[in-house]
């Protein structure tokens, strides 16, 4: 029989952030109040720049360098307008109640791809703190959760002292990191 049907045998739940527990994404507002930073947006989020971000090979501030040319956008004004949006990225607390409902003994870990903005502007809410037991990020370690040898995932294997995903479960978005997980031993929760 497959432990996920028995609640009590999953130790950890991995929860995504975007997607799952976010409201909505970054510069959600602003980005449509501004026509600049909108497409400063699509330039950032689409491609190596943005995984780049996200492994932290490139700073923020090295991000709004690379893009100052194209854009008429200050590193400071980007980041006010990413603290006008701050309301808006979450987390989604009755997600976190009915996760807490499914696996009320399981550890909860954030297991998410973000930037250091996230973890320096986000992260800082005690309560969301508390909320986890652990937090793997993909800033912290340099890789996402699409690379391989290693990936995010061994590194959450590593950082939570596991020796398989047998007992635990992912809660994602993204079909590919559900199926990748899946082939790892894990159980998946595919929120689309």
């Amino acid at each position: 029989m497959n432990n996920f049907l028995f609640k009590d045998k999953i130790d950890v739940v991995l929860i995504d952030w975007h997607g799952i527990l976010s409201k909505r994404g970054f510069w959600c507002n602003q980005s449509k109040i501004n026509q600049n930073l909108g497409d400063w947006c699509k330039l950032v989020f689409e491609g190596e720049l943005f995984k780049d971000w996200m492994r932290d090979k490139i700073s923020f501030s090295q991000l709004c360098e690379m893009t100052a040319g194209k854009f008429r956008l200050s590193e400071d004004a980007i980041t006010d307008y990413f603290e006008k949006d701050l309301g808006e990225y979450g987390p989604k607390w009755e997600v976190c109640n009915m996760i807490d409902n499914l696996f009320p003994e399981s550890k909860k870990v954030l297991f998410s791809e973000n930037p250091l903005l996230f973890k320096e502007k986000i992260l800082n809410d005690n309560r969301l703190a508390s909320y986890f037991n652990d937090i793997v990020l993909s800033c912290d370690h340099g890789v996402l959760k699409e690379d391989r040898d290693p990936s995010l995932f061994d590194i959450a294997l590593k950082q939570l002292n596991l020796d398989n995903f047998n007992n635990v479960v992912l809660i994602d978005d993204k079909v590919d990191n559900c199926a990748y997980f899946r082939e790892l031993g894990g159980h998946i929760i595919n929120i689309k």
